[in-house]
């Protein structure tokens, strides 16, 4: 007989491991980690400009609203 032998499959064998539910947390609490980060620095270089504030100079009634 000149026929060739298939080996019997493994049942041990199944294929690739899905990581466990620990190791899933820790890249997800990583990465949002790295996120985070980012955006904190983001808002801590943006410059905003200081708000407007009306005033009126050389009010003659300037001192009577400031003692009220």
């Amino acid at each position: 007989m000149n026929g060739t032998v298939t080996p019997a499959r493994r049942t041990d064998d199944t294929g690739p491991r899905r990581p466990s539910t620990l190791s899933m947390v820790f890249r997800i609490v990583r990465w949002t980690t790295y996120a985070a980060a980012a955006i904190t620095l983001l808002m801590v270089f943006h410059a905003v400009p200081p708000p407007m504030i009306a005033t009126i100079k050389g009010s003659p009634s300037a001192p009577a609203r400031a003692n009220d």
